[in-house]
This record gives structure tokens, C-alpha cells and sequence, in this order.
């Protein structure tokens, strides 16, 4: 398949710039840790750019399903992860987020915040637990797995069952 140039280097820089929130919060709720990306490149995340973005319901339980299928591709052996439509749900989280008036920045701080990522992912932890997840358990995590796929829940959306 053939490509054509439109625009050039412009173009591809254009598009990664696009790309940057999202591919940074694939990296984020992936687990890389926070201090992974150089200190000069993390944007500071005001006061009330937190309140407005922990308050919306949305952008929360949308990146909660992310977290919580992540925490499931990985400790259940028999459930893989569907990394495309992964990537097009935060997209269209993304495009939420614009349509809101939140700012690229603000969201790009909100994702990598320390504290912001901690209460995520503990979230996260009580969501599988309430659900009968059990650390140490991977069965428990597939039964949890194939459960979410079956309802077609966002969470199920973003698992593959490879298994039995």
C-alpha cells in the first residue's frame, strides 16, 4: 500500500502533537511511572484544573474502564487486551474532553499527576475487589474478565477472551 505525502514533515509533527495526550495516557494508566518522562516536559496541573477534571463523571469512568481492563490483560493469562480499540475510546474521550472546553494542557497534567493516577488506580483496586478480584488470584480476574465481555460492558469492550 502506498503512501502519499501531504504536507510533509509538517504533517507527521501535526499529527503527533494530536496524538501526544492520548499516546501519553495509554503510557500513564500502562503503569509507566511518573517520573518516567523528563520533568521539564510535565506541565503543572492548577488547583482548580483538578477539581473541574476530577468532577467530571465522564472523563473518570471512561479512564476507569481503561484501568481496570489494563489491570485484567495482565493478570489474567487467557485475556488480551484490545490495544486499537483502547486507543480509539481514549480518542473519543479526547474528543469529549475538547468538546467540554477543557484544555490539551490540563488534561495532559491531569493524566500524568502523581496524585491524580494514585486515586485511579485505587479506583481501579476497589472496583476489581467489590467484584471479586483477588491479587495473587488470576482466575479471579478472568472470571472478572469474561464477565465485563459478556454485559459488553465498556470494561468487556476493551478485553479479547483467548481462552477455554
Amino acid at each position: 500500500m502506498g503512501m502519499t505525502k501531504r504536507g510533509g514533515h509538517h504533517h507527521a509533527r501535526a499529527a503527533m502533537r494530536a496524538l501526544r495526550p492520548l499516546l501519553l495516557a495509554l503510557l500513564v494508566l500502562a503503569g509507566v511511572p511518573a517520573g518516567a518522562t523528563p520533568a521539564g516536559e510535565q506541565p503543572a496541573l492548577s488547583d482548580a484544573a483538578r477539581a473541574t477534571l476530577r468532577a467530571d463523571e465522564t472523563l473518570n469512568k471512561g479512564l476507569l474502564a481503561v484501568v481496570i481492563a489494563d489491570a485484567i490483560r495482565n493478570r489474567c493469562p487467557s485475556i488480551s487486551g484490545r490495544l486499537i480499540r483502547a486507543f480509539f475510546y481514549l480518542k473519543g474521550l479526547e474528543g469529549y474532553a475538547r468538546r467540554q472546553g477543557y484544555r490539551e494542557e490540563d488534561v495532559s497534567a491531569w493524566l500524568q499527576d502523581g496524585a491524580e493516577r494514585e486515586r485511579m488506580f485505587g479506583m481501579a483496586r476497589r472496583w476489581l475487589e467489590d467484584h471479586g478480584a483477588k491479587d495473587g488470584d488470576p482466575d479471579s480476574f478472568c472470571r472478572v474478565g469474561r464477565e465485563e465481555i459478556g454485559k459488553k460492558s465498556a470494561i468487556g469492550k476493551l478485553l479479547r477472551d483467548n481462552g477455554k
